[in-house]
């Protein structure tokens, strides 16, 4: 059995990297997804305020087209890339 909770959190600035992946890769896509962020982070003098996250864009599961963002969230937002977006 799981314990679930629930807690609200405030408005948070976040450093994020969106793709589409699937079951079979989803664990090694999203490990670089986060290394990348990471260094685009440690170059552009981001600071991590601790939170790591993933935000799935999905309505419905499809195990072959998962439409999922990862991110960290940051003191302040720093330039992007055409894949990293600050919001």
């Amino acid at each position: 059995s799981y314990e679930v909770s629930v807690r609200e959190v405030g408005p948070v600035k976040a450093m994020t990297l969106r793709m589409v992946t699937g079951m079979k890769t989803i664990s090694d896509d999203m490990g670089k997804a986060y290394e990348v962020l990471w260094q685009h982070m440690e170059q552009s003098g981001a600071q991590c305020t601790g939170e790591c996250f993933a935000l799935y864009h999905d309505e419905d599961f499809n195990p072959d087209h998962i439409d999922v963002e990862c991110g960290f969230s940051v003191a302040e937002l720093v330039p992007g890339t055409d894949k990293i977006k600050g919001r």
